[in-house]
Formats: structure tokens, C-alpha cells, sequence
């Protein structure tokens, strides 16, 4: 996709976040972070802090933070995640829920 589509486009970043949740879940935490961490950054920059795909990009990178015991700054991006979706979303909507959850 990075060679077709361009290193920033959505279903890029969306295809390195899934590659490190597939990481992460086969316990090779240190190779995931970077690339979701990566795919969380550029989406910010390219699509814009709310964005629906950046805040779950950054949402993903935040409960790998959590995995790998680094509680503090998990926290610290699940509240940025929330506080972006209670803007963009309502306090109702069930993406803020999730974040809740």
C-alpha cells in the first residue's frame, strides 16, 4: 500500500497500525510500537487531530503503552482521545463510550 497509495495515506497508516496490533498480539511489543506510534503521528499531521481513523490510530497506540506497563503516558493518550471525540462526537456517541470503557 505505502508504494501504491503514498507513506500518508489512510488505509497506509491504517495497514502499519494493523501490522503492529498483529505484533502486539504475537508479543513482539517492541517491533509494534514504532509503527503504531508512526501511523498515530503522521495521522494527526495528514488528516488532523479529530480525524475518526487518527484518534483510533491513537487510541490503538495508547492501549499498547498500556501492555507494555507504560501506564502514565497510556493515560495521558486516552485522555487526548477522549477529550478529541466528546468534541468531535458527543459525550454519547459509542466511539466515546469505547474510549471510556
Amino acid at each position: 500500500r505505502k508504494r501504491k497509495l503514498g507513506a500518508d495515506h489512510p488505509d497506509t497508516l491504517a495497514s502499519m497500525s494493523n501490522l503492529g496490533l498483529l505484533l502486539k498480539v504475537a508479543g513482539k511489543y517492541r517491533e509494534a510500537e514504532p509503527l503504531m506510534q508512526q501511523a498515530a503521528e503522521r495521522a494527526e499531521v495528514m488528516l488532523g487531530p479529530s480525524h475518526p481513523c487518527t484518534l483510533r490510530l491513537l487510541d490503538n497506540a495508547a492501549l499498547l503503552l498500556q501492555d507494555i506497563g507504560q501506564h502514565q503516558q497510556a493515560e495521558l493518550l486516552l485522555h487526548k482521545v477522549l477529550d478529541r471525540r466528546e468534541l468531535a462526537l458527543g459525550i454519547e456517541h459509542s466511539e466515546t463510550l469505547m474510549t471510556l470503557d
